[in-house]
């Protein structure tokens, strides 16, 4: 009688846990380190990940970033190229044990997108020998989200040498991305 006594305690308060986790997200903070590299490698920007993060199991599979930052690590100043104070990207949890997870929807709340300024035109690319159609051999697979929302965004056009700054704020957009 005790031991299913203790079993059913245990079911209780494992039960109790997996709920608590569902609704409030499983802190992730050792994923931020992969992203920033995984992300980091696929753009060619510096990311950084200051906020926390968390994967969140209900209504949804997602994943919640905090406090993201984009660097252009080509710029000499290595300014801020986008910053956002979140962002939340849904999976379709099915698509997860396929080995192509689709991306159901991407929510940016208040990011930031710094645009300098520069009086001096950037040098034409030269023209390279190679095709224009030629592909490496392991080609990504293409990209899918069913929605994009960005909210509370702003623009920032910036000049540092004449020490010039405008805004452009309360940016909002929706829409898809098909790959």
């Amino acid at each position: 009688m005790r031991f299913l006594r203790n079993m059913i305690i245990a079911l209780v308060v494992f039960s109790a846990a997996a709920a608590v986790a569902a609704a409030f997200g499983i802190p992730a903070d050792f994923l931020a380190p992969t992203i920033e590299k995984q992300v980091g490698a696929e753009t060619g920007y510096r990311v950084s990940i200051d906020g926390s993060t968390r994967i969140e199991l209900w209504p949804s599979l997602n994943l919640q970033v905090g406090k993201v930052a984009f660097i252009d690590a080509s710029d000499r100043s290595r300014q801020r190229r986008l910053t956002a104070e979140k962002v939340l990207v849904e999976v379709d949890a099915p698509t997860l044990l396929s080995g192509r997870p689709k991306l159901t929807e991407i929510i940016i709340e208040r990011p930031t997108y710094y645009v300098p300024l520069t009086r001096e035109r950037a040098a034409e690319p030269a023209a390279s020998a190679a095709p224009a159609h030629a592909t490496p051999a392991s080609e990504p697979a293409p990209v899918s989200v069913n929605r994009i929302v960005v909210t509370g965004g702003a623009i920032v056009f910036s000049d540092e040498k004449d020490a010039y700054e405008s805004r452009l704020d309360h940016v909002e957009i929706t829409g898809t991305l098909t790959g």
